[in-house]
């Protein structure tokens, strides 16, 4: 078994780790910030794959414009001593930031582009009501399904905050694939809100007092 093999085995993957198996590189030793510190110098080095910063670029363009499940993480900031200076403004961590590799598969056969990786993992069939191409699918559904899915099960939930609120965030960051824009290209609040209305399982509010569970618990009345 080849070592790209082993990586079929994960639903999602960083957006590094993407850049990687669409070049066909193994990523489990390669960290992402040698090879943008050597990609940014514009030294040529056999670390840097070829078609390394066309990919990249492309895969990003791709998440900020919605067209991938992604969980967005920012970078952090650092001065010259080491201390921490907070999240970057509008930055995608690639390390951090995770992408779901059917999505990506998808992407790729979209645009006539082969990855072997890509290209050779099975196509995961997902319900009929999340598959755009039925007939019957509803953007309103799905969205409810997937933001619920995104905030429960990709470890997005914060004890801190409320389902409410990160779903409401999450719809933000995805609503060009669930067509919750207005004609003007303003976000459809309205839409987002009653979209959270059906996915909250915690319409009371407050928020959890178990952020580390997966499956947050609700205070008995």
């Amino acid at each position: 078994m080849e070592a790209l093999d082993y990586w079929k085995l994960s639903e999602r993957v960083t957006i590094f780790q993407a850049v990687m198996l669409i070049i066909g590189r193994d990523p489990e030793n390669m960290k992402s910030k040698d090879v943008e510190l050597i990609y940014r110098t514009n030294e040529r080095n056999p670390n840097i794959p070829d078609g390394y910063g066309a990919i990249k670029t492309a895969l990003l363009i791709a998440v900020r414009k919605g067209l991938l499940d992604v969980s967005i993480e920012q970078e952090r900031d650092y001065d010259q001593n080491g201390n921490d200076c907070g999240w970057i403004a509008d930055s995608i961590d690639l390390n951090q930031s995770f992408v779901s590799v059917a999505e990506t598969r998808k992407y790729l056969k979209e645009r006539n582009f082969h990855s072997d990786f890509f290209s050779s993992v099975q196509e995961i069939s997902s319900a009929d009501y999340l598959n755009s191409e039925n007939p019957f699918y509803a953007p309103k559904l799905a969205a409810a399904v997937e933001a619920w899915t995104a905030v429960t099960g990709e470890g997005k939930f914060e004890g801190e905050s409320t389902p409410k609120k990160l779903m409401e965030k999450w719809l933000r960051e995805n609503a060009i694939r669930f067509s919750l824009n207005k004609a003007d290209g303003k976000l459809n609040e309205d839409a987002i809100a009653q979209i959270t209305k059906i996915a909250n399982w915690r319409p009371e509010g407050g928020a959890s007092k178990s952020p580390g569970s997966k499956y947050p618990t609700t205070p008995k009345k």
